[in-house]
């Protein structure tokens, strides 16, 4: 199947000559802090909150090498440096960058939840048990979903 790329008025090759730079000056200091905050935390992994904050480090890396990575296969098919861009690989980064922010956005509400419990109940222990097996439930909901979109990606039903 062939795909004609249509771009908005005004945008030239200027643009699409800054948008690599644009990409990896967002991307590489992101990385960079998030791996700070997951050295920072990785020594007391043990803790509740240390483990919420290293699930949602490590799922804003997938997210930002996913976007990174689906986003160089895109210009390299672009600008012509690559003839034929098979859109699998694309599509499956696009499916594990959207699973990671979801789980991103799952762990940030565990945490945010937690916080709310120890400010009403300061005394409350916090089973971390009940988190992880949330959390491994979630994400195994959205792996399923991700892969049902794979798989009705890879066999289309056609219609007739």
């Amino acid at each position: 199947m062939d795909y004609e790329l249509t771009l908005p008025d005004g945008f030239d090759k200027f643009h699409t000559q800054l948008l690599p730079l644009y990409n990896i000056l967002i991307s590489f200091p992101g990385l960079i802090l998030i791996f700070i905050v997951i050295s920072h935390y990785l020594p007391q992994r043990g803790g509740f909150v240390a483990t919420c904050y290293l699930a949602i480090s490590t799922m804003d890396a997938v997210m930002v090498i996913g976007s990174l990575v689906s986003y160089l296969m895109f210009y390299l098919w672009y600008t012509g440096s690559v003839e034929v861009l098979s859109w699998e690989p694309m599509v499956i980064c696009m499916i594990v960058t959207g699973i990671a922010l979801r789980i991103s956005v799952f762990e940030n509400v565990v945490l945010a939840v937690s916080r709310t419990i120890k400010i009403v109940q300061p005394f409350t222990v916090l089973k971390k048990g009940y988190a992880v097996g949330a959390s491994i439930v979630y994400a195994a909901s959205w792996v399923g979903i991700g892969s049902y979109d794979a798989y009705c990606y890879a066999f289309p039903r056609t219609l007739r």
